[in-house]
């Protein structure tokens, strides 16, 4: 039905608008609901299957996330619940942890909290560089946001942040057990990042790589 002929038929009954509104509404909210407990119940099985549990060990995220109410921000994701899960592994301990692309270092400060014992270190291009002052609408408070990075990256002691270009991490004798490669997400620099992780990174590591499309 045009969109013209519908308002004009509303209007004619107005007293049922109050009552279509609440029905959007209430289908809305069930269908956001209905979604989120799909999409849960899928990433649950997922992480079961790599042994995981995610369901406990979403619990330790949202416990940080209430602690720091910087955490919980619009680009939270399904990594961090990774994170804490791989954080909780007894068997298994990430002593050395790479992070491509700071950004503003929440997920840096993320990752210092859940590995408390580990030593991360993460890169990130130099502030004068044009492709770091282009990106993220950064151009017109280049300052501001690195003064507000690195207070973030300050809070922690196992975070040692450094200005590089990850193209020269093939020039890096370190090793790591845990590498996030969340820096330019376009060809070759992705490719370059991954190739110089599988490098870098030590026998039974784990390299995990951000914003990944998988092709059916």
């Amino acid at each position: 039905m045009p969109i013209i002929q519908r308002i004009v038929r509303n209007l004619l009954k107005p007293h049922l608008i109050p009552y279509k509104l609440i029905n959007k509404l209430n289908f809305i909210y069930k269908k956001n609901n209905y979604e989120k407990t799909f999409f849960e119940k899928h990433q649950n099985e997922i992480f079961r299957k790599l042994n995981l549990d995610r369901e406990k060990d979403l619990d330790k995220l949202l416990e940080l996330k209430q602690q720091y109410n910087f955490l919980d921000r619009e680009m939270s994701s399904e990594h961090e619940v990774l994170f804490s899960s791989l954080s909780l592994l007894s068997k298994k301990k990430f002593n050395k942890i790479l992070e491509i692309g700071t950004f503003d270092g929440v997920n840096s400060f993320l990752l210092s909290l859940l590995f408390e014992d580990s030593q991360i270190k993460t890169i990130d291009l130099r502030s004068d560089e044009s492709d770091f002052e282009n990106y993220y609408n950064r151009k017109d408070n280049v300052a501001e946001f690195v003064n507000s990075r690195n207070k973030i990256i300050s809070k922690s002691s196992n975070i040692n942040f450094k200005e590089l270009n990850s193209i020269k991490l093939c020039n890096l004798s370190e090793k790591f057990d845990l590498i996030w490669i969340d820096g330019a997400h376009d060809y070759p620099m992705v490719c370059i990042d991954i190739i110089n992780s599988l490098k870098l990174i030590n026998q039974n590591g784990l390299i995990m790589c951000d914003d990944i499309y998988k092709k059916k």
